[in-house]
């Protein structure tokens, strides 16, 4: 799991940020290399004023990156010279505007699916469109059946069915792609360990954190991006606790090694509900005191 930033608006100096933590993390032994929401080239910030916004909108768009790009193209070449699969989020540039987007990066280079969210929030809405394709986002590869959810696709009063489409499909292994501001962090946790527990799956949480150099990258962009992401990357097992992480603060790789399939029955069945039970109760309360802040 990749904790990390991105080099606000640049695909390229992103890109090749990426392709040194995918070495460095193949060199270690790296089989599955996760990348996290919009890693590529920036999450949709929400500039203060309409000509800001407008501004910003324009670069967004100049700096998406479409399926058949140069970018992906050299993370295709990336990860079969490295025999890795890769999966990392990014700002598609599609032919209906664009996606907020994950891509799965097999082994042999090619793409093995494309999932492009189906909840947007907030201020998203401003900047990309929703899928027009029905997008369960469950693909088969050499490591195990791979799921990909971002945000809050893991809730289900914003994307009805989803996760449950996930586990009926038979994920081995979920990529929980998040961007991670503060008051996210206890929803970011508690909402990992229930996919753990209800899809009987492996969660690998990455997160966005504040690149290092944030404040010299306002200054380039001339604006301040609004917002602070404090990563909590990490991996869960299908119980629901943590195997390795979480870790804030920091721009960092997360390495753990995982048992696929996963262990079936790993929590007996009272216990497994009770656990359901007060995640999803906490869940409820932490995101209606969320909404009525």
């Amino acid at each position: 799991m990749v904790q990390m930033g991105p080099v606000y608006l640049d695909p390229e100096a992103t890109l090749e940020k990426q392709v040194k933590i995918a070495e460095e993390s193949a060199r270690k032994g790296a089989t599955l290399v996760i990348f996290p929401e919009c890693a590529n080239p920036i999450y949709p910030i929400h500039p203060q004023g309409w000509t800001e916004l407008v501004k910003f909108r324009e670069s967004l768009a100049s700096a998406a990156i479409p399926i058949n790009s140069r970018t992906l193209k050299r993370l295709r070449e990336l990860a079969k010279d490295l025999s890795i699969h890769i999966v990392t989020g990014f700002v598609e540039a599609g032919d209906s505007g664009m996606h907020n987007s994950a891509v799965l990066i097999g082994s042999n280079g090619a793409i093995v699916g494309v999932h492009r969210k189906t909840a947007l929030t907030a201020h998203e809405r401003l900047f990309m469109s929703l899928s027009e394709e029905a997008d369960v986002g469950v693909f088969d590869t050499g490591l195990g059946r791979i799921g990909i959810a971002m945000c809050y696709e893991h809730f289900t009063h914003f994307s009805p069915g989803y996760i449950e489409s996930l586990g009926r499909a038979g994920e081995q292994i979920h990529c929980a792609l998040w961007v991670g501001p503060p008051w996210l962090e206890k929803v970011i946790e508690y909402s990992a360990k229930y996919v753990a527990i209800q899809n009987n799956t492996w969660v690998a949480l990455a997160c966005q954190v504040d690149p290092f150099d944030k404040g010299e990258q306002e200054k380039r962009l001339g604006f301040s991006v609004g917002y602070s992401f404090l990563g909590g990357s990490g991996v869960i097992n299908p119980s629901g606790e943590y195997a390795a992480g979480p870790v804030f603060g920091e721009e960092r790789v997360i390495y753990a090694e995982i048992e696929i399939p996963p262990p079936q029955d790993i929590l007996p069945g009272e216990e497994r509900l009770e656990k359901l039970k007060w995640l999803s109760e906490a869940l409820k309360n932490l995101l209606n005191d969320f909404q009525q802040k």
